[in-house]
């Protein structure tokens, strides 16, 4: 009896250790690796993409831009319209937007100018001059959100970005500076900026001539001041999209 009962207590015991140990727990399988955004490389129509341009450069202001802005503003179809002193925008289902000039000598003065349509985007492009220097503002048709920008701004191949190359090495009234701006649903984003001159210093360098090779790449004229003259030229640099941010390099001379 007493071989039994120790048998029987035995046999429990296994049991119960049985019990106790954790059954495995299924592994998880491991996550797919991150994909990597590759963007597609996007080459001008024709080798051209068509830019938005200021008719009056180069011409006598006084006399060109009452005109051409009147050509810009009937292309508009009432959409904007000039009232004197005043350029009125409207804005589907919102307030307008009222841009008002100012005559007065000084730092009041104010002028603006339409100059028209970015093309293939839905932004108007408006001059503002000021009594030294000056900007444009980009306009969102439907929104009416506005972005000021330092100078004309280029489509790039595509119409995903746009590039702003401002230049002012003699006077100083703009920024030596490049910005590319993402178009999205949301409206211009800064995707990035580089200042590339300090005015004061006369250090650095501006771009000139700036233009698209491709959606990725832009290629520009470097110019540097000097003493007592003008900026001079200093070979090209080109600023590409590499691995998700812009880079600055010089072009070899051919």
């Amino acid at each position: 009896m007493a071989t039994s009962r120790l048998v029987l207590i035995g046999l429990f015991g296994a049991l119960l250790a049985g019990c106790e140990q954790p059954s495995p727990r299924a592994r998880s399988p491991a996550p797919p690796p991150t994909a990597i955004t590759r963007e597609t490389v996007t080459a001008p129509a024709g080798g051209f993409t068509v830019q938005l341009t200021d008719p009056c450069a180069g011409r006598d202001w006084p006399t060109c831009a009452p005109s051409a802005e009147s050509t810009a503003l009937a292309a508009t179809g009432g959409r904007i319209e000039r009232r004197g002193t005043e350029l009125r925008v409207r804005v589907p289902g919102r307030a307008g937007l009222l841009l008002r000039d100012d005559p007065t000598e000084g730092e009041r003065y104010i002028r603006h100018r339409y100059l028209g349509v970015l093309p293939g985007l839905p932004y108007d492009i408006v001059e503002r001059s000021y009594y030294e220097g000056g900007a444009y503002l980009a306009i969102h048709h439907a929104t009416g959100d506005t972005t000021v920008l330092d100078d004309l701004p280029l489509v790039a191949p595509g119409r995903a970005r746009l590039l702003v190359a401002s230049a002012d090495l003699e006077a100083g009234y703009s920024p030596n500076r490049l910005t590319i701006y993402r178009v999205d649903s949301a409206g211009l984003r800064v995707e990035w900026r580089q200042e590339t001159a300090e005015f004061e210093n006369t250090t650095g360098w501006a771009a000139d001539s700036a233009r698209w090779r491709d959606s990725l790449t832009i290629e520009a004229v470097r110019l540097v001041p000097t003493q007592g003259g003008g900026p001079t030229r200093a070979g090209r640099v080109r600023i590409s999209r590499v691995a998700g941010t812009w880079q600055i390099l010089p072009v070899p001379d051919a």
